[in-house]
């Protein structure tokens, strides 16, 4: 399930104790790397230091939210694909994650599994995503004419 070969930085938003340690001890078991942060304002001082590839937010935060992070993210040169964590997640929350772009929710308790199969998804869609990016970026950019001044 978990691809160990790939090099995946994972953030996680929580200001649950539990949940940071439950997926800290997920996410140890593979070569992904894995920071924490408890507020919205710890994760946007995170984001602007670190590359970080996927994002696991809890919906609500003592300072803010997931969208508010997600609009934070949204910013950044190369924005991470931003996972919900929600206890109370419903058919409502899933749609409205997905249609403002944040790649999918996960409910308690967080299985391994569920976990690796989530986040190697939302970094394989970053990972496309970020290199169409490159290719647009360097596609745009004008050509350098060099010309050889002669006399």
């Amino acid at each position: 399930m978990n691809d160990p070969g790939l090099s995946v930085s994972v953030l996680t938003v929580s200001p649950f104790d539990s949940d940071l340690v439950i997926l800290s001890n997920v996410i140890s078991h593979s070569a992904w790397t894995h920071r924490s942060a408890r507020t919205l304002e710890e994760a946007r001082t995170a984001l602007a230091v670190e590359d970080v590839n996927v994002v696991l937010c809890e919906a609500h935060l003592p300072d803010g939210d997931w969208k508010d992070l997600l609009d934070f993210t949204s910013e950044l040169q190369t924005p991470p694909e931003l996972i919900v964590l929600s206890r109370h997640a419903d058919a409502r929350l899933w749609a409205k994650v997905l249609n403002v772009g944040a790649w999918d929710v996960l409910v308690p308790p967080f299985l391994p599994r569920d976990v690796y199969r989530t986040v190697h998804h939302a970094f394989r869609h970053w990972s496309d995503t970020s290199r169409l990016r490159r290719k647009r970026v360097q596609s745009a950019e004008p050509a350098v004419k060099i010309s050889a001044a002669g006399g």
